[in-house]
């Protein structure tokens, strides 16, 4: 009888180690899982999302910013642009102020404007650059929102709650 008792309580304490191994196996799994996803920045999923909306409309996004362009800064042969608009306005000012001080906070807005309208151009220009993307990255940007989208499912967890479990389960 008390082998019998023995016999149990080592399948019992068996069944426990198998059950533990299984445990484990799963934690290490969901581990690895989490750790080869590079999963970093919690809102990674939501900059890929707005990266693949640029990508996908680039054409159409390059196409308004020419015309944005021509009208700042390349103008055509029928009208002058913006900026060499606002350099003749800035010219004349100049004119009236040498001669009745008085306009003096207008020119200096006017000076503002251009400058402004400057820095806005070169905001334009180099998020102009960014839509210079090889065709490969829209594919790219697409497997990693992919790769999230499967372990937020999986885990039903958002990309800070993943990254949290990842750091937990390295502990």
């Amino acid at each position: 009888k008390k082998w019998k008792t023995a016999n149990d309580s080592l399948q019992i304490a068996k069944h426990k180690e198998e059950e533990l191994e299984i445990n484990l196996k799963s934690i290490q799994a969901s581990y690895d899982e989490l750790t080869v996803a590079n999963l970093d920045e919690p809102n990674e999923y939501e900059m890929l999302l707005k990266e693949q909306d640029r990508l996908v409309h680039g054409v159409k996004l390059q196409e308004s910013l020419s015309m944005i362009f021509s009208r700042l800064k390349s103008g055509s042969d029928h009208l002058p642009t913006v900026l060499d608009n606002l350099g003749v306005c800035i010219y004349e000012l100049k004119q009236i102020v040498e001669l009745d001080n008085s306009l003096q906070n207008s020119l200096e807005n006017c000076l503002q404007i251009y400058s402004n309208i400057q820095e806005f151009v070169e905001e334009l220009d180099r998020y102009y650059l960014l839509l210079d993307s090889h065709p490969e990255q829209l594919s790219i940007t697409q497997e990693r929102i992919s790769i999230l989208k499967t372990l937020q499912n999986r885990y039903n967890l958002t990309i800070s709650e993943l990254i949290s479990k990842r750091d937990d389960l390295a502990e």
